[in-house]
């Protein structure tokens, strides 16, 4: 911890008192708890990486630091669009007290939001900041953005191939709380038991999501909406009957047809309970949906149009790699800009068929399971299931 004593301004230095021993590594921020930073959105370093690079490798999200007020996710998204960026989605990081204090400004512009909770310990009392990551959470919830949790999650493992139980429990009450993915730092970037740290941190979100009730978190979610919002816009009013629909006749999965994700966000809105996949024919989408909607899995096709044919070639393919069998129901929701126009039905897995619409190698891991580790089983080597077909297109 250091105390400043003295600024001189003419000459650009802060005098400080060292109040404790310890390391300080490189490249470290400061922090001004309660300050008002009068500093621009991003350097011109940041927009050069933002131009020359982000936006010329076609990256999908782009997580802005310290945003502070709305008018800095408005600064951003502006640079995005005049240099032919626009569909890249934002996060912004929540680091200082401001930032928590215009949330629902910031909420309502951005993409997805990451409860960074470092430099949010420092910028506010750290027997508050559970508060501040219950409620942002909660928040980002209610208007169905994204939301990761981050920073300190598993520390110890920096420097042990274990971590406390403490720690398990905090990844386990994020997951509790809503948020939709979480994030390790220091002890994938700096340790060496980055290995361990994933594995440890997936098999507590497995536990904590397997755990859940989420009939009640339904509930939840949709009442708060209405209280919120006084209403359910139409999207929103269907995908939640497609989760309650599923939950009703015990479906095994929602399949969602959407071209630009919307109604796929709509469902992981109110977190199903099962496993969701969305067909689209946009491949950002499709990135942008499976790399951080929780729950979601997406396959690039051709085209929705014919959305019967895409449904028995998604039937076709689930019998085929062992994830469903004949019989098994699966709840269909499609949007307003694909073929169905807005429909609900349940479907019956049947045999299926091949059409073609699939774009080869777009389906990630969901057709095929052996790639998935089983939890259930930890240690073990997940079970060797018929591989899917589609690598031979």
């Amino acid at each position: 911890v250091l105390t400043v004593v003295s600024c001189d301004e003419p000459n650009r230095e802060v005098t400080c008192k060292v109040e404790n021993n310890a390391t300080i590594g490189e490249r470290k921020n400061m922090n001004l708890p309660g300050v008002i930073v009068d500093l621009p959105t991003f350097t011109e370093k940041d927009k050069d990486d933002i131009i020359n690079f982000g936006i010329k490798k076609r990256v999908e999200f782009i997580a802005a630091s310290f945003v502070r007020k709305p008018e800095d996710v408005k600064n951003l998204r502006q640079l995005l669009a005049d240099n032919g960026g626009p569909e890249i989605k934002i996060i912004c990081k929540i680091e200082n007290l401001e930032g928590v204090e215009k949330f629902d400004g910031i909420l309502e512009l951005t993409d997805a939001v990451m409860v960074a909770r470092g430099d949010l310990g420092m910028e506010i009392p750290p027997s508050k900041v559970f508060l501040a990551q219950k409620y942002m959470i909660r928040k980002a919830n209610i208007a169905g953005k994204p939301v990761i949790t981050a920073t300190q999650m598993l520390e110890s493992m920096v420097n042990n191939p274990r971590p406390t139980r403490a720690e398990c429990s905090d990844v386990a009450n994020a997951v509790y709380d809503g948020t939709d993915a979480v994030m390790l730092s220091g002890e994938t970037a700096n340790g060496p038991y980055f290995e361990q740290a994933v594995t440890v941190m997936a098999r507590t979100c497995c536990e904590a999501e397997c755990s859940r009730n989420y009939n009640l978190y339904f509930q939840s979610v949709r009442n708060s909406i209405v209280d919120y919002y006084g209403h359910l816009s139409n999207g929103e009013s269907l995908s939640s009957s497609a989760v309650k629909t599923s939950v009703d006749v015990e479906a095994k999965m929602i399949l969602v047809l959407s071209d630009t994700g919307k109604m796929a966000n709509y469902v992981a809105k109110f977190r199903p309970g099962r496993a969701v996949m969305c067909l689209t024919s946009d491949q950002t989408v499709a990135r942008q949906l499976s790399g951080l909607v929780c729950g979601m899995h997406t396959i690039v096709v051709d085209s929705l149009m014919k959305s019967q044919e895409l449904i028995e070639e998604v039937s076709y393919e689930l019998v085929q790699s062992g994830m469903l069998e004949k019989g098994d129901t699966m709840v269909v929701v499609a949007g307003k800009m694909t073929g169905m126009k807005e429909q609900l039905e349940v479907v019956t897995i049947g045999d299926g068929k091949k059409y073609g619409h699939i774009i080869p190698n777009s389906a990630g891991f969901f057709f095929n399971p052996e790639l998935i580790l089983a939890y259930s089983e930890y240690g073990s080597p997940p079970k060797k299931m018929s591989s899917s077909t589609l690598d031979d297109k």
